[in-house]
């Protein structure tokens, strides 16, 4: 199963895809530190990890892009989890049907059970 991690932070990132091999080995995990450079990849992924504050393009805008092509190209919804250090954004992470809100810094219990629920889900479309 592919999964996309997109944060900034290079030190959040290793350490989301650390948390997600430690669980399922087999996950193709690719690591972007921009929206615009997952997107210039032109991959859909069955699940994605998008911090919200970034340079250039935020979670946010990302996961409105990510939901807009798969609308036009009638593709299944992936499975969206926003970690990020700031709460005040959660309830617009729920207008493009994030799958859950992560806060930073990350609880690797909390992770490990939002992770095994979406991977259950992803895998059963």
């Amino acid at each position: 199963m592919k999964i996309a991690v997109v944060d900034d932070d290079r030190a959040i990132c290793e350490a989301i895809v650390r948390l997600i091999k430690e669980q399922e080995p087999e996950a193709e995990v690719c690591q972007f530190s921009s929206g615009k450079g997952m997107l210039e990849t032109g991959e859909n992924f069955a699940i994605y990890f998008l911090d919200i504050a970034m340079e250039e393009m935020s979670g946010l805008e990302l996961a409105k892009k990510i939901r807009q092509t798969q609308e036009k190209k009638g593709m299944v919804k992936s499975i969206l989890i926003f970690i990020t250090g700031y709460r005040e954004y959660m309830e617009e992470a729920f207008d493009v049907n994030a799958f859950h809100y992560l806060v930073k810094p990350i609880d690797e219990e909390k992770f490990s059970e939002v992770f095994q629920r979406a991977w259950r889900e992803a895998a059963a479309f």
